[in-house]
């Protein structure tokens, strides 16, 4: 018998997913426990009998009817939301999906997407994740799908996980979180993962997959990275330890792509922000930056920086000159150049190569403000290799900076805007204070074999040829080669030759060949000016201490001549005896001279050794005994009585060439005495003895008048003398008388003429043929001997006629 049953009041809704059928009726636990009511079969995503697990992302169909409490389909047209336990799904757990009934029933297409869960921890295929689908309609009892197993998707996807970030599952980027900042040099993780393509993790079944990660970092190591996630679907995840190198504030990539075997989308991660390593066990530098290069942080092989020395940018030309102030820059960094930021403000000194350019010019010590300073420094040396050192000036801070040095660079000269001149013993010391070290020193070593006159140096030799270097300089001492100027030198030594030496600079310098001519303990000084060409400032050597050279000769000086080392032109003397005080040269006076041992340019040389005497041209003088030098010199006492030039030779026993003067004015003293001189006596001035009135003093010997004739006239000559029998000048009266002859022609009295007077006498008395011998007598007034007695003259007779 058949009958028709009707459905009952509608109260409730059933949710058929695929692989379920409706069976209206069915009781709960029908074909077992745990079995829903109106419905059999188990969900399945194949939707046939079977468990098939669901799989992310696909479409599956899902059937909401209404019912009665037996599950019969009750005709409505009611609305109905339909969830899921997916948050990301489509229902999910938040966004249902809504349509109305038709006749009591309606189909939604779902789509699952998260397999795992948000702690990244893989659930299949060992314990799958599990979600429901849940329908409600306003004024129904809603009804909740069995759990469904869903599995992830076929692996298509590389995703990167940073530390801080946290995967998730099914989202629109598979992750959360942050990446937390990185340290250049430190262990970095970066996990990477095999995902399908809502970021459920799964590997590939078949094949090895190949990843390359690459960062936008230009100086990481190990970069690109190659690794193998083996095949399997549960092997899908390769972790990475990397190591930045350049700290940025901004964040560099990182990408992750296969490069061999399956193909996979590449993935993308970042910005990581890479801190500078600030840990204090690690190596920390200076850094010095000159202008032309540039910081570049983490590159390592070219010691953070790029570019080279070129200072165009600060002083428009690419190489700077002596005395530029340019800027220097100061970076405190880490082992890989990367800036530190220091709050603590570090303290740090500029140093240059102190044994080439010992003056430059910048702050002494500055502070790297959040580490980094720029201060003005300058050169003051040309140099093909100058370089700054910084260094930390006081420890203290929380890091410890090693010492920078700067890339060695040129420094041209500045303009020429002065001479320089150096004597042996000086070196150039361009860009130091002075320009030059040492001292004067004839061998120019400055060594400690000294001879005497300046010290602990070799005093210089009169007579020797020496270099002097000139050179045209800038304001700091460095030679300017392109100077071009005639430069004059002279010295203050008054007799070198020549006077004046006048050359041109060739490449910004010159050297002379001086001669000093004069010894002169204290010394003398070189200065040199511009005479043609740039007109440069001049200069002046220090005091050059110069001794005499060796021995070669005597000079002799004596009163109105005065010795003057160094006048060769001059033979080494001034004056001359005519200049001498009146009565020097007086006969009969005693005047010194002086023997002095010298050079070939006249200077004393005091330790010379030579026993010396002297001869003159003075018949009648009392040569000198032998005497030595002493510190180079002796002296004699001289007494000449013969008025006239006379000539005084020096002689000695050392083989030195002898000396002489000549000229040397010997004069007549005051009128003392008569002198008569008759015919065949000739009179000899200076002449001992120098008795007064009687003897052969003045007149050659033997003294023996030439017999006269009676009647004839004799010639008969008296002079007024000094006491050497000299001529003196006097006008005095003479009284000239034969005492023997009564009756004598020729003896008035007569005034002489300069000293001298001539009478012509004639005698009468001769007695007889052996003839008479007469004496004449002459007295002068006012002579303090005013009477002189003639030698006997013998007087004949007149021949018969």
């Amino acid at each position: 018998m058949f009958f028709t049953v009707d459905p009952n009041n509608l109260t409730r809704l059933q949710v058929l997913m695929p692989g379920e059928t409706a069976d209206p009726g069915r009781p709960v636990n029908y074909g077992g426990a745990g079995e829903p009511a109106g419905k059999s079969g188990e969900p399945d995503s194949s939707g046939a009998p079977g468990t098939d697990p669901f799989v992310a992302g696909e479409n599956y169909t899902v059937t909401v009817n209404a019912v009665d409490n037996y599950y019969n389909v009750i005709s409505t047209d009611a609305t109905v939301s339909l969830l899921s336990t997916d948050p990301n799904g489509t229902p999910s757990d938040t966004v249902p999906l809504v349509k109305a009934l038709i006749n009591g029933s309606t189909t939604f297409t779902a789509t699952l997407k998260t397999a795992q869960d948000s702690a990244s921890l893989p659930f299949f295929p060992v314990n799958p994740r599990t979600h429901t689908v849940s329908a409600s309609a306003s004024g129904l009892i809603g009804n909740t799908s069995p759990t469904l197993n869903l599995d992830p998707n076929t692996s298509t996807k590389i995703q990167i996980l940073l530390p801080n970030e946290t995967a998730e599952p099914g989202t629109a980027i598979g992750k959360t979180g942050s990446p937390s900042n990185a340290t250049a040099g430190e262990n970095y993780t970066i996990t990477t993962r095999l995902t399908d393509d809502y970021f459920n993790a799964v590997g590939n079944a078949g094949s090895n997959v190949s990843v390359r990660l690459n960062t936008d970092d230009p100086y990481d190591s190990n970069d690109p990275d190659d690794d193998i996630i083996s095949a399997g679907l549960g092997n899908y995840v390769n972790v990475y330890t990397h190591q930045f190198q350049t700290a940025d504030s901004v964040g560099w990539l990182v990408h992750v792509s296969t490069y061999n075997g399956p193909s996979y989308q590449a993935a993308l991660a970042g910005p990581i922000v890479v801190d500078p390593d600030t840990n204090p066990s690690n190596d920390h530098y200076l850094l010095v930056l000159l202008p032309g290069e540039n910081h570049v942080p983490g590159d390592v092989a070219n010691n953070g920086k790029s570019g080279s020395p070129d200072f165009t940018s600060a002083l428009g030309y690419a190489v700077p000159k002596t005395g530029d102030f340019f800027p220097v820059r100061t970076i405190g960094v880490d082992r890989f150049y990367n800036r530190i930021f220091d709050a603590t403000n570090p303290l740090v000194k500029i140093t240059a190569d102190s044994t080439l350019y010992p003056n430059y010019g910048s702050p002494a010590v500055f502070a790297l403000a959040l580490g980094s300073a720029s201060i003005n420094a300058s050169i003051r040396r040309s140099t093909t290799s100058a370089y700054f050192e910084v260094y930390e000036n006081t420890y203290g801070s929380d890091i410890d900076y090693s010492s920078g040095t700067s890339a060695s660079f040129s420094v041209d000269p500045n303009a020429a805007t002065q001479l320089q001149v150096l004597v042996p013993g000086e070196t150039a010391v361009p860009g130091s204070a002075t320009g030059k070290t040492g001292v004067p020193d004839s061998d120019g070593n400055n060594a400690q074999n000294g001879d005497g006159i300046g010290g602990n140096i070799d005093d210089f030799v009169a007579g020797v040829n020496y270099q002097v270097n000139v050179q045209a300089v800038d304001d700091y001492y460095n030679l300017v080669p392109s100077a071009s100027a005639d430069i004059d030198l002279v010295t203050t030594d008054p007799y070198d030759q020549p006077a004046l030496i006048t050359q041109p600079l060739v490449g910004g310098g010159t050297q002379y060949s001086v001669q000093f001519f004069t010894a002169n303990a204290v010394g003398w000084t070189i200065h040199v000016s511009t005479s043609l060409g740039n007109q440069l400032t001049d200069d002046t050597s220090p005091l050059m201490p110069v001794r005499a050279n060796s021995v070669t000769q005597l000079i002799v000086t004596v009163p109105g001549e005065t010795h003057v080392p160094g006048d060769v032109s001059n033979n080494g003397k001034t004056g001359n005896p005519a200049s001498a005080p009146g009565g020097t040269y007086t006969a009969g006076n005693i005047w010194i001279a002086t023997v002095t041992a010298v050079d070939n340019w006249f200077n004393t040389v005091s330790n010379a050794i030579a026993n010396s005497w002297f001869h003159t041209t003075d018949p009648y003088d009392v040569q000198g005994v032998t005497q030595p030098l002493v510190t180079g010199a002796t002296t004699f006492a001289i007494q000449m009585y013969q008025a006239g030039n006379q000539t005084l030779n020096i002689l000695n026993d050392a083989g030195l060439t002898n000396t002489s003067v000549s000229n040397i004015p010997i004069v007549a003293g005051s009128v003392n005495r008569a002198l008569v001189i008759l015919p065949g006596e000739t009179h000899l001035p200076g002449k001992p003895p120098y008795t007064p009135s009687v003897g052969v003093g003045g007149k050659e010997e033997p003294d023996n008048p030439s017999p006269q004739i009676a009647g004839s006239p004799i010639t008969v000559t008296v002079y007024g003398t000094d006491r050497y029998w000299n001529q003196a000048n006097s006008n005095s009266l003479v009284q000239l008388t034969a005492p023997d002859d009564v009756n004598p022609d020729g003896l008035s009295n007569r005034n002489l003429v300069a000293g001298v007077t001539t009478y012509s006498v004639t005698l009468y008395k001769a007695v007889n043929s052996t003839g008479f011998a007469h004496n004449f007598v002459a007295t002068v007034g006012g002579f303090t001997n005013p009477t002189y007695i003639t030698p006997e003259l013998t007087l004949y007779p007149d021949t018969v006629g």
